[in-house]
């Protein structure tokens, strides 16, 4: 069987809803290879096409039918967040923070309902743009890898392709495909739910196994370990039983609280580096990151109800708060580099305890809808490893102020509920 014969092309012409959604399911894999703030413009143009489109089929109602908790969620945590910039003193850099994350909040609130206008047709046509662009964003990166590599071997331009040069990229990796390889990663398990949909399974492994390996090639460790952990997550998820929700529902209340156990705990990072080695640059991340997080936590003890507002995190931990100094590692830089790397820490930071509980609220009830709507084991599994992949960025990576990256996981969750969507008339 030929590969254009295992994906053979959709008979029914896509509607307009399916056109948009198709180009802006390829555009964002390609634009995150350029510019990846690119992304947030991009999906803002598709929602207005979308709206337009929808108004014009008298579907815009459809708007209206967004679920009532997240929709009060998202209002209480914008409240939140408002509350904890003025108590903290309202600068114009938080009125900006603010701003975004209002266009980011209706953004999705145009998203989410307006993905109900794609029919049983269209989901194809979506499903193989974004899967087109996967396999174009794998074939870009791999060329630019060896290009560079025959470049070296050949002897051009050796002020560029030097020695030097390439022990950086060994120690660092290609730092610059960073948002390139979360998105291919991220999007690689949402096409996985339509690849299991349409009985593809084993193109659906290849798929995620693909971008585990070019994210391992190009030193983008989140990406790579973090992808092979949240497909075992699936796994382990499904293989829970029916207690599943209830379980994982807890856990993330006992990750949500994770200020709290830090400051409570006796553990120090200098403990923890006494067992590594400065040589690795894996072990440098590792303990960089342990002595932002306890830093971090210091400062939420100090307005654990309130937080310090909005774009605090570029405020508090710069340089004028010192240098953060391990005794085996030496000196690493600012508390704060631009954000904590861990999501939950910077809610709590930001916005204090309500912002954290709103935060938990939206997730769990997304959850829940989530398992709701399942209908295989299969398909669980993938569902919730895009989740825990997610997750594990938040956790590690991505700030929750960094648009692009929202606007991404909003973008992703969306598909993730089209392409997990049973056939119309089919039964569960």
């Amino acid at each position: 069987m030929t590969l254009l014969k295992f994906f053979r092309l959709p008979s029914t012409a896509p509607s307009v809803f399916g056109v948009i959604f198709a180009l802006l399911s390829a555009a964002l894999p390609l634009i995150s290879l350029g510019n990846s703030k690119a992304i947030v413009p991009a999906a803002i143009m598709a929602a207005l096409l979308l709206s337009v489109a929808a108004y014009k089929n008298r579907t815009l109602v459809r708007v209206r039918y967004f679920d009532p908790v997240i929709l009060c969620g998202l209002a209480a945590y914008f409240l939140a967040a408002v509350i904890a910039s003025v108590q903290g003193g309202a600068t114009p850099m938080e009125a900006v923070s603010l701003g975004k994350l209002f266009g980011i909040i209706v953004l999705a609130a145009l998203l989410f309902p307006l993905r109900t206008s794609l029919t049983d047709e269209d989901i194809p046509w979506v499903a193989y743009a974004l899967i087109a662009a996967l396999l174009g964003t794998m074939a870009w990166i791999a060329g630019y890898v060896l290009y560079e590599k025959l470049m070296r071997l050949i002897g051009s331009d050796p002020s560029r392709y030097s020695d030097d040069y390439f022990i950086r990229i060994q120690l660092y990796g290609y730092f610059w495909f960073k948002s390139a390889s979360a998105v291919l990663a991220l999007f690689s398990l949402v096409a996985g739910i339509y690849l299991h949909r349409a009985g593809k399974p084993l193109f659906a492994i290849a798929l995620a196994a693909c971008s585990v390996a070019i994210c391992y090639w190009i030193g983008s460790r989140t990406a790579s370990f973090g992808l092979i952990a949240a497909l075992f997550a699936g796994v382990a998820y499904q293989f829970i039983g029916k207690h599943r929700l209830k379980l994982t529902l807890g856990v993330l209340a006992l990750a949500f609280l994770l200020p709290v156990w830090m400051n409570v705990s006796d553990l120090k990072p200098e403990q923890i580096s006494a067992q590594l080695s400065p040589q690795n640059s894996g072990s440098i991340s590792v303990v960089y990151r342990l002595y932002i997080w306890d830093f971090v936590a210091g400062k939420i003890a100090e307005k654990p109800f309130s937080g310090w507002g909005a774009g605090a995190s570029k405020r508090v931990g710069t340089d004028a708060a010192g240098i953060l100094t391990d005794p085996r590692f030496g000196e690493f830089g600012e508390p704060i580099p631009i954000h904590p790397h861990n999501a939950v820490l910077q809610v709590w930071l930001e916005f204090g305890f309500f912002g954290a509980l709103f935060i938990y609220v939206l997730i769990a009830r997304g959850l829940i809808i989530a398992e709701r709507h399942i209908h295989t084991p299969v398909q669980r599994i993938w569902v919730f490893a895009s989740g825990a992949l997610i997750g594990c960025f938040f956790g590690f990576s991505f700030s929750i102020a960094s648009s692009w990256w929202l606007v991404t996981v909003i973008v992703a969750v969306v598909l993730a509920a089209v392409f997990a969507r049973p056939a119309r008339g089919a039964t569960a």
